[in-house]
């Protein structure tokens, strides 16, 4: 710890900042960049630290000065670690920068509840209420220049407390402001500022402020990890303290204190603890925070005598009555649990049977049971027949429907059962196939490259499909996906830039020419083709010497089924709008109250003669105009009479059970290896292909909704 110009005495201590190790030393070492001693005459490298200036007031001072070449330099970048004292007030520390004694430049430092480590507010510097934060700020010297300094002007930089410093270095304008900034995550870096180093403030000359060894300044804070839970952290050097919330203590106010402890639970009751409380399980007929209160819970009388039978014939019911008041329910306790009547059924004499219905014509109707038990009835068309509107799963008649058939309602009085209608082929089957690649991304870079490959080999795997060389199918509306402009979207679909490139492509298929069983085959053949094996590798992408093959998982198809006016699909095919139907909005709608339709595929309904009106909706025939309508001279309200046996037949419909109805979807399976066809259930209006169950490809009867929701065949 001692030198000298011989090595021997007389000696000096090795001063601040440095150490001397060896007997005899004609020089000290100076300690590693950024480092400082305690004190002088420092004999060891290990005594040797990094250091902070601590500002303990407003009257606290750090003053040094500043060596700078003036015309090569244009600015100065000030970095430094600051934080404001524990017991911080409402002072704000200052930074002055002096030439020749005289203030020329003031930076006040104010604390802000965002820490804004960009500080890049003008006049002003803002930091943490209390945590370290790193600084960066530009000086420009040039308008110290036009105060006419020169090469003995002197330029001193002082810091007024109350403030806490470490590695305040001031560098030349070759430093950017960005590298200071990326090096902000660290206290201590490996350079210091080539125009006032941290080092020199060893030796500057401090009034009512220390140098503080070893340095405190804290670059990570500890509360990031929520040590303490849901409690209140304060972050510290190397740790954090916790401040408990009610209910909890310990070092990480990890130990739930025990309420139990000083509880006052009553009547023999349990304790549970709780968070700053504790529960009072209470024992039997006892309630309340503390179990403080006894109640009764209620209980049954015996049964009353049985009532009388509510029918006069099969199914009735019968009942009786018990009541809670053996004890009643006393103080809050519970009332009786289960029913207080008690219901079973009763017969007196035979009831009314179910009529046997009659097959629609070119139809089949099996039924199980008998008019008197009830029937429970499924309908179907003969081959080369269907229906034009959906039909229920099986009709009923039986005790649940007071042995009316369920057909039988406000809008078909006279019971009349769907019709079986000649099916003929489709004018036109199309379907569309849509493939998304596997973690192929467009961007603004690769957008052109990928559209042109993807373009390419779908083109030239498009001529090679059998129909295409057969002739058999037509390829349209082939684009790009998720690579570049694309159509309009009609349902809301996923962020494109989150979303895999890939393609879209509609086969078409003339059903007047092959007819609709060959169009079916060879488009349900072109789709499926995409998935074999071979027909990956042929439609992969080469970019940037990445193969892209397509996504097995994200392919989808869907089919539709073009008709005549007049006519709906039926599966592959088209059956006109029957008798009492017509068409509208590609859909067989009911004629309505005072119309009629006799005949097949027509666009519109027959008008009842003047005077006269139907029963019920799809009405057949003109003999369904059988409802007179009677104009009343006194008031000119129209008055329809109808039969008193329709008026009770309304009626009791009005109270039957409704009957819902399955929508049918059409599903073509995707997968790799073999191919098997499969029945499955369709959407109106097309035959779809959707990815459930790998190697399937499903074809199947579409049925379509009717204007009431209800599946039509």
């Amino acid at each position: 710890g001692q030198w000298s110009v011989t090595g021997v005495t007389p000696c000096s201590p090795c001063p601040l900042g440095s150490y001397g190790e060896d007997i005899g030393s004609t020089v000290c070492a100076a300690c590693p960049i950024s480092q400082t001693t305690l004190t002088q005459g420092r004999s060891n490298i290990t005594d040797c630290s990094y250091f902070d200036i601590f500002l303990s007031s407003s009257e606290s001072k750090a003053v040094s000065d500043i060596e700078l070449n003036w015309q090569n330099t244009s600015r100065i970048v000030l970095s430094s670690w600051v934080r404001f004292p524990v017991s911080f007030n409402s002072t704000s520390p200052t930074l002055f920068f002096r030439i020749n004694g005289k203030v020329e430049e003031t930076l006040p430092i104010e604390p802000t509840n965002n820490t804004d480590t960009e500080n890049n507010e003008i006049g002003r510097i803002l930091i943490d209420e209390k945590e370290w934060t790193f600084v960066v700020r530009s000086i420009d010297i040039q308008k110290f220049k036009r105060l006419g300094v020169n090469e003995n002007s002197t330029f001193t930089i002082t810091i007024q407390g109350p403030l806490v410093v470490s590695q305040f270095n001031i560098w030349s304008a070759s430093y950017e402001e960005e590298k200071l900034r990326n090096e902000s995550n660290r206290c201590v870096i490996n350079e210091t500022g080539d125009v006032l180093p941290w080092k020199q403030w060893e030796n500057a000359h401090l009034e009512g402020s220390w140098i503080q060894i070893p340095s405190m300044c804290d670059d990570i804070n500890e509360c990031d990890e929520h040590p303490c839970g849901n409690n209140t952290c304060n972050n510290e050097l190397g740790g954090v303290t916790c401040e408990c919330n009610l209910g909890y203590r310990g070092t990480y106010c990890e130990e739930n204190i025990d309420d139990c402890l000083t509880s006052i639970c009553q009547n023999n009751s349990t304790c549970v603890d709780g968070i700053n409380e504790y529960l009072c399980i209470c024992p039997p007929n006892y309630k309340g925070d503390l179990c403080e209160t006894l109640f009764l819970h209620g209980n049954w009388s015996k049964w009353d005598e049985w009532s009388q039978c509510s029918e006069t014939c099969g199914n009735g019911t019968k009942s009786r009555k018990r009541y809670c008041t053996n004890p009643a329910p006393y103080n809050g306790g519970k009332f009786c649990t289960g029913n207080n009547t008690e219901v079973t059924h009763c017969n007196v004499k035979e009831c009314p049977v179910c009529s046997v219905p009659e097959a629609p014509d070119n139809g089949t109707l099996n039924c199980t049971g008998s008019p008197h038990t009830g029937f429970n009835c499924t309908i179907a068309c003969n081959s080369g027949f269907s229906f034009d509107r959906g039909v229920k799963p099986y009709y009923e008649c039986g005790p649940t429907t007071l042995f009316l058939w369920d057909f039988n309602s406000d809008d078909n009085p006279n019971g009349d059962l769907p019709t079986c209608n000649p099916v003929q082929e489709s004018k036109e089957l199309s379907a569309n196939f849509r493939a998304l690649y596997e973690d192929l991304y467009c961007d603004e870079e690769n957008n052109d490259i990928i559209n042109a490959k993807i373009n390419v080999n779908v083109e030239l795997f498009l001529e090679e499909l059998p129909c295409r060389q057969k002739m058999t199918c037509n390829t349209t509306d082939f684009v790009i996906l998720n690579c570049g402009k694309e159509p309009t979207r009609k349902k809301r679909s996923p962020d494109p830039s989150k979303m895999t490139a890939g393609f879209q492509v509609k086969f078409s298929c003339s059903a007047m020419t092959l007819g609709s069983e060959v169009c079916a085959e060879e488009l349900i053949g072109a789709i499926t083709s995409f998935e074999e094996p071979a027909s990956r590798s042929k439609l992969a992408v080469n970019v940037s010497n990445t193969m892209y093959e397509i996504d097995s998982n994200q392919t989808s198809a869907s089919g539709e089924v073009q008709c005549d006016p007049g006519y709906v699909s039926s599966g592959i095919s088209c059956v006109p709008c029957g008798v009492g139907n017509f068409f509208l909005d590609g859909l067989c709608r009911k004629c309505e109250y005072g119309f009629y339709q006799d005949e097949l595929g027509q666009t519109g309904c027959k008008q009842c003669p003047p005077g006269t009106t139907t029963p019920g909706r799809a009405s057949r025939g003109a003999e369904s105009c059988s409802v007179k309508m009677i104009l009343e001279e006194d008031n000119s309200e129209l008055y329809t009479g109808i039969g008193t046996s329709i008026a009770t037949l309304v009626v009791v419909v009005a109270i039957m059970t409704a009957v819902i109805f399955k929508v049918r979807k059409l599903e073509l399976k995707l997968g790799e290896g073999a191919v098997k066809l499969q029945k499955k259930d369709c959407q109106p209006d097309a035959f779809n292909f959707q990815e459930e169950d790998a190697n399937v490809v499903s074809l199947c009867t579409i049925r379509r909704l009717d204007d009431n929701g209800v599946p039509l065949t």
